[in-house]
């Protein structure tokens, strides 16, 4: 960890908006810090607490309140924690959202193949940590390879191309039966869900001027680990309501997945739509001859 922060550092430029102080909105910060924690809190307990209890709604209803507090604050001061246009940029929104969706995937497809090697499979907690490390290498070359292919490639085409793989990767991953199959697949969705996750930072940091990057970097890794959670929390209660209605383990953890799948690719088509209207736009802004 140590050396990560020497290398980082030493190797990245800083940058921040020169044209507001560099003061720390104290009101902002404490209220979108509660509303975040109320939230996630909500939805961790509300498997056991039960999703219509009185305790899950008052503390989904704190949240919210929270929630709508930090936007009333953030719009009436000078200086915000986090300025409320980039709402308004619709390049940045669908990048965000995406982004979130892909996370989401990549989360609860960690959580649901780990159960399913486990109870559908019947590996041993040592076998299924084994044929998990494809998925887990390819995630990590994923991450790499984002950084060279930003440096050469624009990154809103990447990423929504990649998204796209990513959910007939999953769709497959749902109709394999045998491990010739299942492991190749497996490896894939951790390459191409672990490349998104890493294109999303470098999407959204092309959407917005320079000086706000270190604002859509925070919003957008806020967006995607704390709804990424409440991903895996919600599919962890559907999977018991599918497995209290009959169905199997692997059966459930199918369905699962390929809900999932469907929920990527419009998601990925959005984002080639976005990159080839941007694109078009370019192309015609430009002087003729």
């Amino acid at each position: 960890m140590l050396a990560c922060l020497v290398v980082g550092a030493w190797s990245i430029a800083e940058s921040h908006d020169h044209t507001v102080p560099r003061r720390l909105d104290i009101t902002g910060l404490a209220l979108i810090t509660v509303a975040i924690g109320l939230f996630t809190l909500t939805f961790d307990r509300a498997p056991s607490w039960g999703w219509l209890s009185g305790s899950t709604l008052l503390l989904f209803a704190g949240a919210m309140a929270a929630m709508t507090g930090f936007v009333l604050a953030e719009n009436k001061i000078r200086w915000p924690l986090v300025d409320l246009s980039l709402a308004r940029n619709p390049k940045f929104v669908i990048l965000v959202v995406v982004g979130t969706i892909s996370n989401i995937a990549y989360a609860v497809t960690i959580f649901l193949s780990t159960l399913y090697l486990q109870q559908g499979r019947g590996l041993d907690p040592l076998t299924a940590g084994l044929v998990f490390l494809g998925a887990s290498a390819g995630a990590a070359l994923g991450g790499v390879l984002s950084g060279r292919l930003a440096a050469t490639r624009p990154p809103v085409p990447v990423m929504g191309a990649t998204t796209v793989i990513a959910a007939l990767c999953l769709a497959t991953l749902a109709a394999s039966d045998g491990w010739l199959l299942y492991l190749p697949a497996l490896t894939a969705c951790g390459f191409t869900l672990g490349l998104v996750y890493a294109f999303t930072t470098v999407a959204t940091q092309a959407a917005v001027r320079p000086e706000r990057a270190g604002e859509a970097a925070g919003v957008t890794l806020t967006a995607m680990v704390t709804i990424g959670g409440v991903g895996v929390a919600v599919s962890a209660t559907v999977l018991e309501m599918l497995q209290r209605s009959g169905m199997t383990t692997a059966g459930a953890v199918d369905v699962i997945v390929v809900a999932l799948a469907v929920l990527l690719l419009p998601a990925g088509a959005a984002v080639l739509l976005s990159a080839r209207r941007q694109a078009t736009k370019s192309a015609s802004s430009r002087p003729a001859g």
